[in-house]
């Protein structure tokens, strides 16, 4: 297959790449093209639940079989019949022609689809299998044979274009016989990846859970006994917060600025303390806000967004481990010199999500730039000299605390985790030292999850590209041995 000028917006089939008996024609020679429809969306009597298979390119989006009987949606006789969505024959080749280009299926039955398909009723001498397999060869160089300012589309005169490489049918017939032999292997080595994900995210929580239950050290602890108590340490943490709020207040006179807000002097959640599993003897559970220096929120107004500016983080912008600082926003230095003098995120804090669908997670601040974040997050700065920034980090991702604030989430239709409650999460506390180790062995891990999370991405390229090989094979004629049945050159059609 070669294109003009190196491109892929036309494609030219060589006469010498032909097998004997092989032909070289267009999707017009072979098949009838024929658009689809959709009715008006916002009248809910064009619709039915058995009625007319109805399909959209999402109905194909993550669809894994060749054959497809309906979508998500069906017509009513009344959607069918003011439309210009048309019901087309069991064997027709479905593809989607924008928004995206290339899905393709099978008809498995009457069926029907939106103006996003150019569906291939096949002629006489043509399997539509073969077609199918055609444009999963295609699929690579489809995209640039659309055109359109808004979104890339095949028109119908350019689907009937489509060029393809055309055997007698029994060697379509063999060629798909072939190909679906060797894809099976494919495909079952592809379904086997695709459930290596899952597995991953449930070996890094169980990473976590150990890690904050003390499994992950246990034996660590026996050669490393801690002469310290957990009160102890308690005690010199809350020495240090009162120095902190004491020096912050002297520091808020001598500026002329309102002194900051006694963390003490805070609301507690009136919830009763979720039963916990049970920890080593030197640790101790306790609450985010009494090992913190300020639990607090971005700001409960939206403010005013500019092209350039200071950032502005938002709930979008973190994930457990993650802080996207791409595609955000921007706001002046007038509004975030306000903000900020009640939440000023600093290198090493945790922002955490507490509004949303994406609620508890985590992800420590190594930004080397200043920033403002809205209601979305909250900030939690933790007392460092005693628990560690990365151990926060990690204890605050892990299910030990997800299930405390999914118990008490509120809001109706979109979660919100109030701070009252972000305050009182129990905290699994260990020696620093303990801590330290903890994260040097959770990093460890989770560097081994992420090295084969790579070889799993590399494996899923390679069956894609062992897929194009077999299909490029196929369609050299190689994959099978060719029937040599002469040809006229002319495409038989259905009567």
């Amino acid at each position: 297959m070669k294109s003009e000028s190196g491109g892929s917006s036309h494609f030219e089939i060589d006469a010498e790449d032909l097998p004997d008996g092989w032909i070289s024609c267009t999707f017009g020679d072979i098949a009838d093209v024929l658009a689809g429809g959709t009715p008006t969306a916002s009248d809910d009597t064009n619709f039915s639940d058995e009625g007319y298979p109805w399909i959209t390119p999402a109905d194909l989006s993550n669809f894994n079989s060749m054959y497809i009987q309906r979508g998500r949606r069906s017509l009513s006789e009344k959607g069918l019949k003011t439309s210009s969505a048309k019901m087309v024959p069991k064997g027709t080749v479905l593809m989607s022609s924008r928004a995206p280009i290339g899905y393709v299926a099978i008809a498995a039955n009457p069926i029907s689809t939106n103006q996003g398909f150019k569906n291939f009723i096949c002629h006489e001498e043509v399997a539509p299998e073969y077609i199918y397999y055609w444009i999963k060869y295609l699929n690579p160089y489809l995209e640039g044979m659309g055109s359109g300012s808004t979104f890339a589309e095949i028109s119908g005169t350019r689907a009937k274009k489509i060029p393809i490489k055309y055997p007698p049918l029994a060697e379509q017939q063999r060629i798909v016989a072939r190909v679906e032999a060797l894809l099976m292997h494919v495909n079952a080595a592809r379904a086997r990846l695709s459930r290596v994900p899952l597995i991953m995210k449930k070996f890094r929580q169980g990473v976590l859970t150990a890690a904050c239950s003390g499994r992950l050290t246990e034996g660590w602890r026996e050669e490393n006994p801690s002469d310290v108590r957990a009160d102890q340490i308690y005690e010199k943490i809350q020495n240090l917060r009162h120095e902190k709020f004491k020096s912050d207040c002297e520091s808020a006179i001598k500026l002329g600025l309102m002194k900051p807000r006694d963390q003490n002097k805070n609301k507690q959640s009136r919830n009763q303390v979720p039963d916990l599993p049970e920890l080593p003897i030197e640790w101790k559970y306790y609450r985010l806000e009494d090992i913190s220096y300020l639990i607090t929120d971005g700001t409960h107004i939206t403010p005013k967004y500019q092209e350039s500016g200071i950032p502005f983080l938002s709930v979008k912008n973190v994930r457990p481990f993650l802080i996207r600082d791409k595609d955000i926003k921007h706001i002046s230095q007038e509004e975030f010199n306000q903000i900020n003098q009640r939440c000023n995120p600093e290198r090493e804090d945790i922002l955490y999500t507490k509004v949303g669908a994406t609620y508890g997670y985590a992800a420590i601040n190594r930004l080397d730039y200043s920033f403002s974040i809205f209601v979305s997050l909250a900030l939690v700065k933790p007392v460092r000299e005693y628990f560690s920034p990365e151990y926060a980090e990690i204890v605050m991702n892990s299910e030990i605390v997800f299930e405390q604030a999914r118990d008490r989430i509120s809001g109706i239709g979109t979660p919100d985790l109030h701070l009252i409650e972000i305050r009182d999460f129990r905290i699994p506390f260990p020696p620093l030292a303990e801590q330290h180790e903890i994260v040097r062995r959770v990093g460890l891990l989770f560097e081994r999850a992420d090295a084969f999370d790579r070889e799993v991405v590399a494996a899923s390229r390679r069956c894609e590209r062992l897929t194009q090989a077999v299909l490029g094979k196929a369609f050299r004629g190689d994959l099978v041995a060719e029937l040599r049945f002469p040809m006229d050159g002319r495409i038989r059609r259905s009567k």
